[in-house]
């Protein structure tokens, strides 16, 4: 008995022991959590002084811009790239006097939007799914302000873009009112999708972005199926490319300011014809078409777009489906060339055209990256095309040189009015009145236009067989035959083609 009352007291006194071990090492963890919090505290509190200090700068910086610059803040004279600095300023200002602070994200809103038009309000519209997310669709986010939306973990298929010139409750809108849950389209039908648009998956919080990829975000910034309005995206947090490639701090950063609905094309070549990618109403250019986009999508009756699908076979180099479209063959395919691809990487550098393009598409995430998706305001240019872009476009199809003519058309084939309509020897007035551009010289007073050309397509000697005049497209044509191709005489086409023929 004796022997197990001594065992029974040794035990109690292990026991106690490792108690009285258990608590000292659980104040130990305590206090060494305390002093690492108290650490983080202070880091944060220099982060923010840093911070403050920088955004004090930006503002005296901004202030001292514009103040030296209100006049020619809104001169129409300002080059591209003023404006872009302008624009991209502002943006900087209104970052500035929001005291936009990472460390102050909310961890469950993942997505901060911030309207960077001065001017007037956005309204968001976002789905997620067949449905929405937990915001409440069409979110108004007044002028140089912001709005933080909810993006729990697996919140899949989301997208967001913006509307504006909306009524009170957001809808009504003259742009981006394109559909979705919750949202009623005016009277002319729903606007085609082409907006501008932040898509996204959002993965499981605090897991690792792993093989697994139950961490991980997707997120897709591109203008494949066309765009709206300016817009920059911020990322702040480790993502990798569709090659897998880790993004760069200074690639994290995408500056769509320049985008402007002025320069979409009017003109493109799709197919084998020549369409207009402006989605137009009213008299107003409201959104910009892709190429796939024009020919697929049939809101606002836009009839090129009947019975027509991605997958018709004079339509897969432009959209390209996988199946049954490699990415190397739709690469090399004419999309690559098109005038709206090659308008974006003026205006849009590094962002995707096309699929499978070059430029910055499809992101993979860790889940804790933020995301600040920033618009500017909409520009509504008239639709009448100025005539500095159809000499603009002349200029981009100057053939290769030196040149001898190979392609041709005879006296009288259809060819491209001066306002993009189409005219042949059968019907030889463009609808401006002026005479048909592939009109021979020789019957020019037998016409009965009320107006010259404004346009040529042959040569004054009536030579057969021309390099002009290709159905659908401007391209410069020899003076007096198939021997010339030297710049030259090229320039001399141009600019016989540029002045009526008398």
């Amino acid at each position: 008995m004796a022997g197990a009352r001594n065992a029974e007291l040794e035990g109690m006194k292990e026991t106690e022991a490792r108690k009285q071990h258990a608590e000292e090492l659980s104040q130990s963890l305590l206090q060494a959590s305390r002093k690492a919090e108290q650490q983080k505290r202070r880091e944060q509190r220099a982060l923010g002084e840093k911070t403050r200090d920088q955004i004090q700068m930006v503002k005296d910086v901004a202030r001292s811009f514009f103040s030296s610059s209100k006049k020619l803040r809104y001169s129409p004279a300002m080059t591209p790239h003023l404006s872009c600095a302008l624009w991209a300023l502002s943006v900087a200002a209104a970052t500035a006097s929001n005291e936009f602070l990472v460390p102050n994200w909310v961890p469950s809103k993942r997505l901060r939007i911030r309207n960077a038009c001065q001017s007037e309000p956005v309204w968001i519209a976002h789905m997620a799914g067949q449905g929405i997310g937990p915001d409440l669709q069409n979110v108004k986010i007044e002028a140089n302000s912001m709005w933080d939306f909810v993006t729990p973990s697996n919140l899949s298929s989301t997208r967001y873009w913006p509307k504006f010139r909306c009524d009170d409750r957001g809808n009504g809108c003259l742009i981006g009112e394109s559909g979705g849950p919750v949202q009623a389209c005016g009277q002319e039908g729903c606007a085609p999708p082409v907006d501008t648009k932040f898509e996204a998956t959002f993965g499981v919080q605090a897991e690792a972005c792993n093989g697994e990829q139950k961490g991980c975000d997707w997120v897709d910034i591109s203008l494949v199926d066309g765009f709206t309005v300016p817009f920059e995206l911020s990322i702040h947090g480790t993502c990798y490319n569709g090659s897998g490639t880790l993004i760069q701090d200074s690639q994290k950063h995408i500056d769509c300011s320049g985008l402007d609905l002025y320069h979409c094309p009017a003109f493109e070549d799709v197919a084998g014809d020549t369409v207009d990618l402006r989605a137009t109403m009213g008299g107003k250019v409201l959104g910009c078409y892709s190429p796939c986009s024009k020919m697929t999508l049939r809101q606002w009756d836009n009839d090129l777009a009947v019975g027509r699908s991605p997958k018709d076979h004079d339509l897969l180099p432009y959209c390209c489906p996988t199946p049954p479209v490699s990415p190397e063959e739709c690469k090399a395919g004419p999309i690559r060339s098109t005038e709206y691809v090659q308008t974006l990487k003026r205006m849009c550098p590094g962002v995707y055209g096309f699929a499978y393009d070059d430029g910055m598409g499809l992101l993979r995430c860790d889940s804790s990256t933020k995301y600040l998706f920033t618009v500017g305001c909409p520009k509504t240019p008239d639709v009448g095309i100025p005539d500095e872009l159809i000499a603009k476009r002349k200029l981009w199809r100057l053939p290769p040189l030196p040149s001898v003519p190979t392609k041709g058309c005879h006296i009288g084939a259809v060819a491209i009015c001066p306002d993009g309509g189409r005219c042949s020897a059968e019907s030889p007035c463009c609808s401006d009145g002026s005479l048909c551009p592939s009109w021979g010289a020789m019957e020019d007073a037998s016409a009965g236009c009320p107006q010259p050309k404004r346009l040529t397509c042959v040569a004054e000697t009536s030579w057969p067989s021309l390099d002009m005049c290709e159905v659908g497209d401007f391209v410069p044509c020899p003076v007096s035959g198939p021997q010339l191709g030297t710049r030259v005489a090229l320039t001399a086409a141009l600019v016989l083609q540029q002045q009526p023929v008398s």
